[in-house]
C-alpha cells in the first residue's frame, strides 16, 4: 500500500525543518490559507518522525472548567461576564459564513484576553495556570454557540455556503467509510498477528475517536484525537516498530474505518476553525494533520491503494456498494437532517449537564434572582435536590468510565501491575493520553 501523498510530512524538500513556532498567526491568513480547510502540514525535523510530547501544547495540562465558572462569577469578574455576554447577543443576532465566524471569535478572543490580563482576579499564577482562562473562555463561548458554529448541529436557515460543503463532504465520506468497512489489515499491509495481539489496543482507539462527536468544545474534541492517536502509537512502540508516518497512517486508517465516526469531515474543520492557533501545534497537529490524511485516503482508496487480488477486490466492493444502494434507496424521501446518536446513558447525562450548564450561565449573566419558587419547595431545597441527582449520577459515570479505561490498560500492559496502573491512571485524572505516555515509560 502506498500511503505517500497522503503522509503529511511528505514534502519537496524534504530537509526544510519546521518553523519555529511564532505563536500568533493572524486569524486572516489562516483564514486566506484555509479554502479547502485543511490543517496546515507540519515538517519535521526527520522526516516521517512521530512528535515527541510537547508540554507546551499538551491538551492534558491542569484544566477545571467548573472552578473557572465559579472565579467569572465573582464580583471582580462583573466586567468579563458582561463582555462575554454581550458578544454572545451580538453574535446570535444573525448568521454569519464559517470564515465570517473564525474572523469574529478570534477577534473576540484576543479582545477579552486583553481585558483578564488587566483584571487581578485573571492576572495570578493560579489565573494562568490551574484556572487557564484562555482555554476557560474559548469552552465557555464555544460550548454556548455550538449550534451556531458546527455545521451538522446547525438549523438549515442559519447555514451558509461553506457549512452546507461540510454536511455535503461529510455525505461522502460516511458514504466511503461504510462502502471501505470491509478492509481488513492485510489489504494495508497490517500483519494480522499484530493487529489480533492488539485488539485492546484498536477497540480503545475506534472508542476515543468515536468520542469525538460527545463534546462541544474545540479542546475536548482535540482529547478525543489525541487519545486515539497516542493508543495508536502505543501500538507502534510496544511492538517495536519503526516510529514513524509509515507505521503510524495505516493503523489510525485501519481505526477510522473500525470507528466509522460521523461528521469527521465537520469535526476536523470546526478544530481547525475555533481552537486557539497556539494549541495546534506540534503533537496536536501533527495529528490532526494525520487524521485528515486518514480521511482523505478512505476517500479516494481504490484497487491500486491495497494489497488485493482483483477477484476478491471486484466480489467485495460490489457487495459493499450493493448494500449502500440499498441504504440509499431506503432513505430515499426521508428528511436527513444529522443527528450524533449518542447512546442512551450519554444522552441523558448530556441533557444533565446542559440544563445545569443553563442554570449556571443563566445566573451568571442575568444575575441572582431572588424571586422565591412556587410552594412546596423553596428554590434552595430543589437546587440541592437537583445538584445531588446531578452529581451522583455523575459519579456513577466517572467510577464506570474509571472502571473501563483501568481494564483496557491492564490488558494492554500485561507487564505492569494492576495496582501501577490504577496509580497512573489516578494521578492522570482519566487522562487515557497521559496514562499511555507513563506506562510506555515505565515499562520501557
Amino acid at each position: 500500500m502506498d500511503i505517500s501523498e497522503f503522509d503529511p510530512l511528505s514534502a519537496k524538500d524534504k530537509t526544510t525543518k519546521a518553523p519555529e513556532s511564532t505563536g500568533a498567526q493572524t486569524k486572516s491568513d489562516e483564514i486566506e490559507d484555509s479554502n479547502e480547510e485543511h490543517l496546515p502540514l507540519i515538517v519535521q525535523e526527520r522526516r516521517g518522525s512521530l512528535p515527541k510530547p510537547d508540554p507546551a501544547a499538551d491538551e492534558g495540562l491542569p484544566f477545571n472548567f467548573h472552578q473557572f465558572l465559579d472565579v467569572l462569577r465573582q464580583k471582580q469578574a462583573e466586567p468579563i461576564a458582561k463582555y462575554v455576554k454581550s458578544f454572545l447577543q451580538e453574535f446570535c443576532k444573525k448568521s454569519w459564513s464559517a470564515k465570517e465566524q473564525v474572523k469574529i471569535i478570534e477577534d473576540f478572543r484576543i479582545f477579552i484576553s486583553t481585558k483578564m490580563g488587566e483584571n487581578p482576579l485573571f492576572n495570578t499564577p493560579q489565573g494562568k495556570s490551574t484556572l487557564n482562562s484562555r482555554e476557560g473562555i474559548e469552552k465557555l463561548i464555544m460550548n454556548r454557540l455550538y449550534t451556531r458554529t458546527f455545521s451538522p448541529k446547525m438549523p438549515r436557515v442559519l447555514r451558509r455556503d461553506d457549512h452546507e460543503e461540510d454536511l455535503l463532504h461529510d455525505k461522502i465520506l460516511g458514504e466511503k467509510l461504510r462502502i471501505w468497512s470491509w478492509i481488513e489489515g492485510r489489504h494495508l499491509d497490517l500483519d494480522n498477528e499484530f493487529l489480533e495481539s492488539n485488539k485492546s489496543f484498536i477497540k480503545l482507539a475506534s472508542s476515543e475517536l468515536k468520542k469525538i462527536n460527545e463534546h462541544r468544545a474545540p479542546r475536548d474534541k482535540v482529547i478525543s484525537v489525541l487519545n486515539c492517536s497516542k493508543v495508536v502509537w502505543a501500538m507502534i512502540r510496544q511492538a517495536k516498530m519503526e516510529q514513524n508516518a509509515d507505521s503510524f497512517l495505516p493503523i489510525l486508517i485501519y481505526v477510522t474505518l473500525k470507528a466509522q465516526p460521523p461528521f469527521l469531515m465537520s469535526n476536523i474543520n470546526y478544530i481547525n476553525r475555533f481552537r486557539d492557533a497556539d494549541r495546534r501545534q506540534g503533537e496536536t497537529g501533527y495529528y490532526l494533520s494525520m487524521l485528515a490524511s486518514a480521511a482523505a485516503f478512505i476517500e479516494s482508496v481504490d484497487k491500486s491503494s491495497l494489497t488485493i487480488d482483483d477477484e476478491e477486490y471486484e466480489a467485495k466492493l460490489e457487495e459493499s456498494v450493493k448494500r449502500e444502494t440499498e441504504r440509499r434507496t431506503l432513505n430515499e424521501g426521508m428528511e436527513e437532517e444529522p443527528d450524533l446518536y449518542p447512546s442512551s446513558v450519554l444522552a441523558a447525562s448530556a441533557e444533565l449537564l446542559v440544563e445545569h450548564f443553563k442554570s449556571f450561565t443563566t445566573k451568571l449573566f442575568e444575575g441572582d434572582s431572588n424571586v422565591p419558587s412556587p410552594p412546596p419547595e423553596s428554590p434552595e431545597e430543589e437546587a440541592a435536590k437537583q445538584a445531588s441527582a446531578e452529581e451522583y449520577h455523575a459519579q456513577q459515570l466517572r467510577e464506570q468510565e474509571f472502571a473501563d479505561v483501568l481494564a483496557t490498560l491492564v490488558e494492554m500492559f500485561p507487564t505492569l501491575d494492576t495496582e501501577v496502573i490504577e496509580d497512573v491512571l489516578r494521578e492522570r485524572g482519566v487522562n487515557i493520553g497521559s496514562a499511555i505516555d507513563t506506562c510506555l515509560m515505565l515499562v520501557e
